[in-house]
């Protein structure tokens, strides 16, 4: 359960919010799920957790079977379940104290919770519920909190403003923000900063830039890490501008061959808990998933063009679904040596896509118009 350094930097926050206990990994780590991790351990102990994230891995699964039956049916929904099912790096996450398999169960209830209101997307009490799913996976997992950012300064503005000054129900925006300003609160309260989490920065730096200074310098990557803690960000952002072919590939390279295709870690980890059967099966599976992704890269934007003409609110669901896919996708590029452990969390999203495209390219009947007409 905590054979693994952020699991023990989880449990360290943990202890500080129970125990008051000393750290300084609150700079890095939101308290979420370090307080949903410590409860468990004080009323279950590891067995607790476990049962838990079993339980959140269950109702993934089952939440996104609803969400594909709603958008297609019963028999692509068997299909989608089948396939989330079968990735046993999910399965294998579930005993680790990290936060892969709370977040993918968040993102699957906010999948499902779309499909169900997407014909209510413009509703402000819809909008203010999304804003809710983005404020408490931001503070399970730093890395949704642009897409927070984004929903509230563009799409706000650009779609819900009016119904926002014409509603009797104003402070539900404030309600739905309550789990970031209580994080933003307690790192300005306790490092006197304002943001969720340093370790975007952190993980930049040490990953993603030490990788490619490792490469021009010829140096090896552990004395490119200890250097990049020292450089200014001026001269880091020199340096990817002097260096752009390097990072771009580095880049593409930890997309495809790190993350996506990268192997089963927590199947073959700790040493002496190893399934290497199951680690060559999504060996596997990862393959056969990188090569639908490029099978329906063009597809998507044919899907996005015939939605046009059938459905608004279709076209704003999958809009938004696509773009939250592909932002997941771009952004494990910063970082490798994790396997496809970020890879899981994207997984109900392309699910749903590609089996939603499929359906609705066979099933979609055309009238002499040439609309779609379902």
């Amino acid at each position: 359960m905590f054979s693994t350094p952020d699991s023990k930097d989880y449990l360290e926050v943990g202890n500080w919010i129970f125990d008051n206990s000393d750290t300084e990994q609150t700079i890095n780590n939101p308290v979420l799920y370090p307080f949903i991790l410590k409860l468990m351990l004080k009323f279950s102990g590891v067995y607790g957790v476990w049962f838990l994230q079993f339980i959140f891995w269950l109702l993934s699964v089952n939440l996104l079977f609803s969400a594909i039956k709603r958008l297609t049916n019963k028999l692509f929904a068997y299909f989608g379940a089948v396939i989330f099912s079968l990735n046993f790096s999910f399965i294998a996450l579930t005993l680790h104290a990290l936060t892969d398999v709370t977040v993918t169960f968040v993102l699957c209830w906010l999948i499902y919770y779309l499909t169900v209101n997407y014909l209510e997307i413009r509703k402000w009490t819809v909008f203010c519920n999304v804003i809710l799913f983005f404020s408490v996976l931001s503070i399970i997992k730093p890395v949704f909190f642009p897409l927070l950012i984004v929903l509230l300064i563009i799409v706000f503005p650009v779609f819900y403003l009016k119904e926002f000054l014409n509603s009797q129900r104003k402070y539900l925006l404030i309600v739905a923000l309550v789990p970031v300003i209580f994080q933003l609160s307690l790192m300005y309260a306790k490092h006197n900063i304002i943001t969720i989490s340093a370790k975007g920065n952190t993980t930049f730096k040490t990953y993603f830039f030490a990788q490619s200074y490792a490469e021009v310098n010829n140096i090896n990557i552990d004395a490119a890490v200890d250097s990049s803690k020292n450089l200014s960000q001026d001269y880091i952002y020199g340096f990817m501008l002097d260096n752009k072919k390097i990072i771009i590939g580095n880049f593409i390279s930890n997309i495809l061959s790190q993350n996506i295709t990268g192997p089963a870690t927590f199947l073959a980890y700790p040493p002496g808990h190893e399934n290497m059967f199951l680690f060559q099966l999504m060996k596997i599976e990862n393959n056969l998933f990188l090569a639908l992704h490029f099978l329906f890269l063009i597809p998507c934007i044919i899907f996005i063009f015939y939605l046009r003409k059938s459905s608004s609110y279709k076209l704003a669901l999958y809009i938004y679904l696509i773009l939250m896919f592909y932002y997941l996708v771009l952004i494990t590029g910063i970082a490798f040596w994790q396997g496809d452990r970020y890879t899981i969390s994207f997984q109900p999203l392309w699910i749903l896509i590609y089996l939603s495209e499929v359906y609705i390219f066979y099933s979609v009947k055309f009238n002499s118009g040439g609309n779609l007409v379902e």
